[in-house]
């Protein structure tokens, strides 16, 4: 039966990440420089052709950052790094709330560590590429650390109260 559950998580995975990929790529492919019929008295053709090319440049990072989640992800489960966290969390904490919070929260930083190169390549690269970046390095990390006191305190107040139903009505 543990098995089966695996396969399913393993095939809903790749199922979301090939339904994401392939509308990213034919919305990708989609993408012209001209500018649609009727709205040409609307849009100036540099501006509009700046905004495509801007579009398609931020999907290229997408398709990269999804593959690099996704397969991270595989290697996870495959590994049983979930279980050997909760493992860890358990052991330094015996109330089930923080227990839980801890958990997501480990989860939470690690994935946005792995994930700064992309965060990086796409405000300091792509952004300033179209002129778009008003954000120095100072800022970046100024708002990384907010986000982590948002993500805490929004956080909590959701799981919060899901732990406790889960604990209270675990029958």
């Amino acid at each position: 039966m543990e098995q089966t559950y695996y396969f399913i998580i393993i095939g809903a995975l790749i199922v979301e990440y090939l339904l994401s990929t392939i509308s990213s790529v034919l919305n990708m492919n989609s993408i012209t420089t001209t500018i649609p019929d009727g709205f040409q008295e609307f849009y100036d053709d540099k501006k509009y052709s700046k905004s495509q090319e801007y579009l398609k440049d931020k999907t290229k990072l997408g398709l990269y950052s999804s593959t690099f989640s996704l397969i991270l992800t595989l290697i996870v489960i495959q590994f049983g790094l979930f279980g050997f966290l909760d493992e860890f969390v358990r052991l330094n904490s015996t109330n089930y709330i923080i227990s839980g919070l801890l958990f997501f929260g480990i989860l939470f930083v690690i994935n946005d560590i792995l994930n700064i190169p992309f965060s990086l390549y796409s405000t300091f690269v792509i952004e300033e590429k179209y002129g778009f970046n008003k954000t120095s390095i100072h800022t970046f990390i100024s708002d990384k650390f907010k986000g982590y006191g948002l993500t805490i305190v929004l956080g909590s107040a959701v799981i919060v109260p899901i732990f406790y139903f889960f604990n209270t009505f675990q029958d």
